[in-house]
């Protein structure tokens, strides 16, 4: 029972950082966007 809750947890937290990982590459490209339109 415990390797089923470990591995049950390994996926939940695989999958959090991924979409952490995701969120963070969209925001720094809306980032890069506004700089190109404030032409610095």
């Amino acid at each position: 029972m415990n390797e089923i809750i470990k591995t049950g947890c390994l996926i939940v937290i695989t999958l959090s950082l991924l979409y952490i990982s995701y969120n963070i590459g969209k925001i720094s490209n809306y980032l890069l966007d506004l700089v190109r339109l404030g032409g610095l």
